[in-house]
């Protein structure tokens, strides 16, 4: 079962929905009428469980990016300071190439 956000909703859809499911719940004088809802609260709480795990994943996504962000610029920065060390006098053709590669 694949939902996105989009929808799933910002989950005030979700509160609206649930307030009155739960009343009719306590007003189902019927067997058959309090196992509707019952049901119908099932499938909602399933809606949220499932935002939810959308949610962390892109949360764990973006932490994913940020770190891969991250290991990329450092490794740019180590090869900027090998090719600037390796010279004795930093001739402009390293420093163009160094601004070349750095992050952006």
């Amino acid at each position: 079962m694949s939902m996105t956000l989009k929808s799933v909703g910002d989950g005030s859809d979700v509160k609206a929905s649930a307030v009155p499911l739960i009343e009719a719940a306590a007003k189902a004088s019927d067997q058959r009428k309090l196992t509707k809802v019952q049901s119908r609260l099932v499938r909602l709480k399933l809606r949220i469980n499932a935002a939810l795990d959308c949610f962390l994943e892109a949360e764990n996504n973006v932490e994913r990016r940020e770190w891969d962000f991250a290991e990329t610029n450092l490794r740019t920065l180590f090869r900027n300071a090998s090719l600037l060390s390796r010279l004795r006098k930093p001739s402009l053709r390293a420093l163009q190439q160094a601004k070349r590669n750095a992050p952006r």
